[in-house]
């Protein structure tokens, strides 16, 4: 979760406190907003710290069987020694107060689940650019990594996902396992670009017996547009929880 400044683009990251607080005053105020929320939103979907702490705790008063109002969460983070680290009672009461005027609270959180999914984005780019600069794993097998990641972030943001490219790309959009699987598809693909490219032998970390290739004629530029072709389908229709095996080598004549 990236909560700071970030290291790859120097800014704060995607958030809206204000989204945060309406959607924590929304469920003081109506208790009812509770199950819709909550089958949406984590703790760590929330930017600011003292929001995460006030959802978790909320989250193990509804888990005890109390509600959620005021009084009772109050007391669970007194109870918690962290009241005062949230602001303390008149912060609780000021998202209340904020929260009288505010109506469409599934829409507050979507926009706390959208921009936790972009942070989630710039932090699996982060790390997988730092693992790349270790240089400590073969690429085939960083790729192989990303990939699966990817999937799981595109499965978690699937309602988001363009539904006009998932259509043209043969994809039902309202299926998340379709659309995750169009992800996996385009990493694999870039993971076949570059063991077509570098071979089997630098793949695995020794040195590239040809590192300097001449520039690909246009023929063998389409046969490798064919190839990825086929490692992007392939990888699309692969049945769940299985790796694909590395393409193998075509000869240009």
């Amino acid at each position: 979760m990236v909560t700071g400044t970030n290291p790859l683009t120097a800014q704060i990251p995607p958030q809206s406190l204000e989204a945060e607080r309406a959607v924590l005053g929304a469920l003081l105020l109506e208790p009812d907003a509770w199950p819709q929320v909550h089958a949406r939103l984590s703790p760590d979907d929330f930017y600011k710290e003292g929001h995460r702490t006030i959802f978790a705790a909320m989250v193990r008063l509804v888990a005890a069987g109390y509600g959620v109002d005021l009084v009772t969460l109050s007391e669970a983070l007194r109870q918690e020694g962290v009241l005062d680290e949230i602001g303390g009672p008149a912060y609780l009461s000021t998202l209340l107060e904020e929260a009288a005027v505010l109506v469409r609270v599934d829409d507050y959180a979507s926009i706390v689940l959208e921009k936790a999914r972009l942070r989630d984005l710039i932090r699996f780019s982060t790390e997988t650019i730092a693992r790349a600069f270790e240089n400590g794993q073969p690429a085939f097998e960083l790729l192989m990594r990303a990939a699966n990641e990817l999937e799981n972030l595109t499965r978690r943001a699937a309602p988001a996902a363009p539904e006009p490219e998932l259509r043209r790309a043969g994809f039902d959009p309202a299926s998340p396992w379709n659309s995750a699987r169009f992800a996996t598809a385009a990493a694999m693909a870039f993971a076949a670009s570059l063991w077509s490219t570098t071979g089997p032998v630098a793949s695995r970390g020794a040195p590239s017996p040809s590192p300097i290739r001449p520039p690909a004629s246009r023929s063998a530029k389409s046969s490798r547009w064919r190839q990825l072709g086929r490692i992007g389908a392939s990888v699309s229709n692969r049945p769940r929880g299985t790796s694909p095996r590395p393409p193998a080598q075509e000869s240009h004549s």
